[in-house]
């Protein structure tokens, strides 16, 4: 915009784990490298950035249907002065609807994000999504996700509209590993993201009456 360019990288890592049955906690932690280009000035930062927490509780189930809430907390652990983060703590609240066969399955995704910030962006924002995945293989899986959500910067009331195709890869029952390529499909959206991602599962492995 104006002449500027911004390109920014996203290293992070979500930890998962089961606490029921049907509920699961998830922690992210993101780090985080954004460097700014314009005429005759260049700055780069880097850190970590704000840390997530969420709670996914499988409200609903019947067959190939199934419902879940996912409320979380957003804690100001960036550093807002570097736009690393928000500065304040906030919070979020989503309902996730899953149709899933066999080898494919359909996730409808509607919430929103109380944005508490310092930095003068909207602190009220709203989400919608759908994705699409399907398997071809075992192994191999085609995914499809689409969305918008209300634009966090109050100059602009475009909403920012996106598009994601990729794939992931279970290499063994340990171990997946993804990648995609993501569109901007209004000016508000980044122009083009490039997306990979390793999943490592731990599991608790029952065998003849011990834990190991």
């Amino acid at each position: 915009e104006d002449g500027t360019k911004e390109y920014a990288a996203e290293a992070g890592i979500s930890l998962a784990a089961g606490v029921y049955e049907t509920i699961d906690i998830v922690l992210g932690i993101p780090y985080q490298w954004i460097k700014t280009r314009e005429t005759g000035n260049n700055s780069s930062e880097h850190g970590i950035g704000d840390l997530a927490c969420e709670i996914k509780w499988r409200v609903f189930e019947n067959g190939p249907l199934s419902l879940a809430l996912k409320p979380g907390l957003i804690f100001p652990t960036g550093d807002d002065g570097k736009e690393l983060g928000n500065g304040k703590s906030g919070y979020s609240g989503y309902l996730v609807g899953t149709y899933g066969e066999e080898d494919y399955a359909i996730h409808i995704n509607g919430g929103y994000c109380r944005n508490r910030n310092v930095l003068g962006d909207r602190e009220n924002l709203w989400h919608v999504s759908i994705a699409g995945e399907y398997g071809l293989t075992e192994r191999f899986t085609l995914v499809f996700n689409c969305g918008c959500e209300r634009n966090a910067s109050t100059d602009d009331d475009t909403i920012p509209v996106f598009m994601i195709a990729g794939a992931a890869y279970a290499i063994n029952d340990l171990l997946d590993i993804d990648c995609g390529i993501k569109w901007g499909c209004t000016d508000t959206e980044t122009d083009i993201s490039v997306l990979a991602g390793i999943t490592i599962h731990f599991a608790t492995i029952h065998k003849e009456g011990q834990e190991e």
